[in-house]
């Protein structure tokens, strides 16, 4: 944050290991132009290299790291419970107008300002999604806590109206809530000379992702396929898929270099509440294979190809069939594309601003150009 600020901030909070990560510095950015400065209250590990020069960059930021646990790990509710201190303390030593939570059941702790809680997944939907099941007693806890905050927040913002149906019915009525698709800086993510790959993206250890699936059809898909993401569980054991190109952890120039030449985006997921690497892979070219699931059909209707998620040698045929049909791999190169206008980050952040400056009071929205 540039010194000499004189507005109160909002603040923020993010994670370092997922797409949350991601989808905070893009808004952040957006805020930049408006002239909104942040508290950024990092979770759950400390930043990596490249994590600390994205946020370099960012001049309305400051940044506060700390390695406290997040929601779905294991046994996190005493050290949660000391994150909420942490976050209380934050709000008041810098004076913020408004508190942007991520993490679901932060929206019960008492701020003196608005909280609006972003929920970008959850472990109950994760479950039934994946596993078809609900979570065990194990998970009671994460349960009244994530109900707790998302009850008590004064707005809950969601990327897709199938997720937070979903939530409803889950954890019950909201006060208030709001679907803001994420976007992306679609001038970031361009086509380059496209070369004969598929592309995916994602923790690999994640079953939501469905990587196996993935592993066992590119045995009969005639391209190969390179796959970007964190491979080491939290056991620590390296997890191998002997058909699938693994890329590991990669930067974000890294990340466009691979989108852009991939002819294909292949995602066979169970469980994808937006996508934001789907959404970059579109704005760069890529025709989409996905899971035939709600919430992705929501997002991009009739610009991808759907598939069965337990069925891989349906995702391999379909994927052979663009492969075998140029014409037709052009042809949903350009549908992924043109639906990725409709996600720009600006637009994103256009509707966060609105949603923020409806619920400051009068005597905070002078002096910033909401």
């Amino acid at each position: 944050m540039q010194s000499g600020s004189k507005e109160r901030p909002i603040l923020m909070t993010t994670d370092s290991v997922g797409g949350v990560w991601h989808y905070s510095l893009s808004l952040i950015s957006e805020l930049a132009d408006h002239g909104l400065p942040v508290v950024l209250a990092v979770m759950g590990r400390r930043l990596n290299k490249s994590q600390q020069w994205q946020v370099a960059k960012l001049k309305n930021v400051e940044l506060r790291e700390s390695d406290f646990p997040l929601e779905w790990m294991d046994r996190p509710w005493s050290e949660i419970d000391r994150a909420a201190e942490w976050l209380q303390s934050l709000a008041a030593n810098y004076h913020v107008r408004l508190v942007h939570l991520n993490q679901l059941s932060f929206g019960a702790v008492e701020f003196s300002v608005p909280r609006i809680v972003v929920a970008h997944s959850c472990v109950y939907s994760w479950y039934l999604a994946v596993r078809q099941v609900l979570p065990d007693h194990h998970w009671c806890q994460y349960y009244r806590r994530v109900a707790a905050g998302l009850r008590s927040a004064e707005v809950v913002v969601s990327p897709t109206e199938g997720l937070l149906t979903k939530l409803q019915s889950l954890y019950g009525e909201f006060r208030n809530c709001r679907v803001i698709p994420n976007g992306v800086a679609l001038e970031s993510w361009q086509p380059r000379d496209k070369q004969e790959y598929l592309f995916s993206a994602g923790r690999l250890w994640d079953e939501a992702k469905n990587f196996k699936v993935l592993d066992r059809a590119a045995l009969h898909i005639r391209w190969p396929i390179i796959v970007a993401g964190e491979h080491v569980a939290s056991s620590r054991e390296s997890l191998q898929f002997a058909n699938l190109q693994l890329l590991g952890n990669c930067a974000p120039e890294t990340m466009r270099i691979y989108q852009g030449r991939a002819s294909i985006f292949v995602a066979p997921v169970y469980y994808e509440p937006f996508g934001l690497a789907i959404l970059e892979a579109a704005a760069c070219g890529c025709a989409l294979v996905l899971g035939d699931i709600p919430t992705l059909r929501e997002v991009w209707g009739g610009a991808a190809f759907y598939v069965d998620p337990d069925e891989p040698q349906m995702v391999a045929h379909k994927i052979n069939q663009l492969i075998n049909s140029p014409q037709r791999l052009k042809e949903f190169s350009r549908l992924a594309r043109t639906r990725a206008q409709l996600y720009p980050q600006s637009k994103m952040g256009t509707q966060y601003i609105k949603l923020y400056q409806s619920m400051i009071t009068p005597d905070l929205k002078s002096g910033v150009a909401l």
